[in-house]
């Protein structure tokens, strides 16, 4: 009798036992098709908002606008078992202007888990994770993960509102993290700023994406044998010029101080910085601050020529023109004569030195934007117990004969001046050599309409370090 192979039966078995499987999964997906689920997944980003200024402006929780967003699903398969993680919705998804995103779509009804991640970054802005200058990363930062947080969504649970997703301290996933709520509350800056901007008119807009790097640990100087540490974007080079470099660990006389985090200053700088970033595109001959920052290892002290120490003095006048504008913090007041011809460590007699300083140059800013100009008293230098900024008079003097019409001037203004005018004579951006208190002057009589000579020789009047003239006796209400 032959013996019977078992080889074929246990094969047949196999077989079947697969095939019944089989027959389960398609039932399952059968019915599952044809149960189509509407699914929605909801969320709304939001970034905590750790200064004052910064707060009182966006509330402590201000909404992530504009940032993009990836939803992912993976389906169940068998058992406990879960597909790969597949793109949900579009490609190319922003929150809108409250932080809200939503995907919707049709799909089965399997069990499913969702992921939600964020990346800073649209057409306007870029965060870039650093430290080196090199380095362009742009990360998507995980926001939610149902996997982590052990949730699984039915076909009860197709409509999904995962709330509020806050990036900011003792928060799950990577929204806690320091470098993403680091960037999560600078971009709300950032993007307050180009809208800002853009909101004057397309011609004030950045003429390029703006980049900022966070936190940038590289030294400034390291070519130069230093370690500075100090927060810049570079007038020279390819992508330096093109990346606003916030240091995290910067040298300051009292120690080391965070440029953004816990700092006072966190979006003073960070606005300072975006002005050079918006100043180099629309003049010239800013390379004369790497030069300087060469030969002197500074910025931010006298210079040999005015052309550095107006780009420092306007990016500063710009922060804080800006921190007006947007963050409704109170107007900076000019200084008095008196404080500019001392100096900040050095004498600034006349207006020749002065303008190789970039206070001087902040300060005569604020002074073409001062509202009310002749309620104040501009002191004298060398005039016993004058305050280092301007204070109000005790009463306004009559207006004098020959005295100007004080001039509509704001921001957009101020930054007019830069821009090209060829039908008044002015066809190229600010040049190198207009860098002085006197051409800077013509060019804006020029430029702008409410200015007349006669406001050209009030205003020299007024900013001259050793002038006598009080703006009350200058200009008329």
């Amino acid at each position: 009798m032959k013996s019977i192979n078992s080889r074929p039966r246990a094969l047949m078995a196999l077989a079947a036992l697969a095939a019944f499987a089989l027959s389960l999964f398609a039932t399952t997906d059968e019915a599952t098709a044809q149960n189509r689920c509407a699914w929605e997944v909801t969320g709304r980003l939001v970034a905590e908002m750790r200064h004052g200024p910064t707060q009182a402006a966006f509330g402590a929780d201000a909404a992530l606008a504009n940032v993009r967003v990836r939803v992912q699903a993976r389906a169940r398969t068998i058992g406990n078992n879960f597909g790969t993680w597949r793109r949900w919705g579009p490609r190319d998804l922003e929150t809108d202007a409250n932080g809200d995103f939503t995907v919707a779509m049709e799909r089965n009804c399997r069990d499913r888990q969702f992921r939600v991640q964020v990346r800073f970054e649209n057409d306007d802005i870029k965060m870039i994770r650093g430290p080196g200058r090199r380095t362009n990363e742009t990360v998507w930062y995980m926001a939610h993960n149902d996997v982590v947080a052990g949730n699984t969504r039915t076909n009860a649970d197709i409509t999904i509102d995962l709330g509020d997703l806050r990036f900011g301290r003792n928060e799950p996933f990577q929204r806690g993290q320091f470098t993403p709520r680091s960037h999560a509350g600078m971009w709300v800056l950032a993007r307050a700023t180009v809208e800002h901007l853009a909101g004057m008119a397309n011609r004030f807009a950045f003429r390029r994406q703006l980049r900022i790097r966070y936190p940038f640990d590289g030294t400034l100087d390291r070519a130069l044998g230093g370690d500075a540490r100090a927060s810049f974007v570079s007038p020279i080079g390819f992508e330096q010029r093109r990346t606003v470099n916030i240091v995290r660990f910067a040298r300051q006389a009292g120690g080391m101080e965070d440029h953004w985090d816990l700092s006072a200053s966190g979006p003073d700088t960070l606005l300072h910085e975006i002005g050079h970033f918006w100043a180099y595109d629309v003049s010239q001959g800013e390379n004369c601050l790497f030069t300087a920052l060469v030969a002197l290892g500074d910025t931010h002290v006298l210079m040999p020529t005015p052309c550095p120490a107006f780009h420092e003095g306007f990016a500063e006048w710009f922060s804080e023109a800006l921190m007006t504008d947007i963050l409704g913090e109170a107007a900076t007041l000019p200084d008095t004569r008196d404080q500019i011809s001392t100096g900040w460590g050095e004498p600034l007699p006349t207006i020749d030195v002065a303008e190789r300083r970039d206070n001087a140059w902040t300060s005569w800013l604020h002074t073409l934007t001062l509202d009310n100009i002749r309620r104040y008293d501009f002191h004298e230098a060398g005039e016993a117990g004058a305050p280092s900024t301007i204070d109000l008079l005790p009463a306004v003097p009559a207006e004098s004969d020959g005295c100007v019409e004080q001039p509509d001037i704001g921001t957009r203004q101020v930054l007019q001046i830069f821009l090209r005018h060829p039908n008044r004579g002015q066809p190229r951006f600010l040049r190198q050599n207009q860098l002085r208190l006197t051409p800077f002057l013509e060019r804006a009589v020029d430029i702008l309409p409410q200015l007349t000579d006669s406001h050209h020789a009030a205003f020299m009047a007024l900013m001259d370090p050793q002038g006598t003239l009080e703006a009350s006796s200058l200009f008329c209400d």
